[in-house]
């Protein structure tokens, strides 16, 4: 669990609690909102879930052999940065997740925008020591390559 879910789940406690003890009423309604959240974050784990299944056997050969075949003079140091930097981002230690080229960062995997141009792409960037994180257009994993090959 992220520090942004942690922050959800103790700002949610601590509106019910203050609705209860202001209004009956408001806790019923800061309750139901936590209880949304938390429907939220359980279904985005299950997406997770059915996408680990999905990708089983998979590692980062089979993300190369998948990057198109325009992209196949891709800098194989770049491409696993890349890879390596989002895989630990977005899964745990123990159950590392597949990336595909496709993988979008933001809709896909999850990876919170500012998190991104923060602190994965300096760490990309000073892992391979070339790059810029402006001109980003395609929010992909391949994508990402791409333009980090290319700057």
């Amino acid at each position: 669990m992220n520090r942004a879910t942690l922050l959800m789940l103790a700002t949610a406690g601590v509106s019910v609690a203050a609705g209860f003890m202001i209004h009956p009423l408001l806790g019923i309604f800061a309750l139901g909102g936590a209880v949304m959240m938390g429907v939220s974050i359980w279904n985005g784990g299950q997406k997770m879930l059915a996408v680990y299944r999905d990708r089983e056997g998979e590692d980062f050969s089979s993300f190369l052999a998948a990057m198109p075949s325009t992209d196949l003079d891709v800098d194989p140091d770049v491409a696993r940065a890349v890879y390596e930097e989002i895989q630990t981002t977005c899964s745990s230690p123990n159950h590392p997740l597949p990336l595909r080229p496709t993988d979008h960062l933001i809709n896909d995997l999850m990876l919170d925008l500012e998190e991104l141009f923060a602190e994965v792409l300096p760490r990309i960037i000073a892992r391979i020591g070339r790059g810029s994180p402006e001109g980003i257009e395609d929010l992909t994993v391949g994508g990402l390559v791409r333009h980090l090959d290319t700057v």
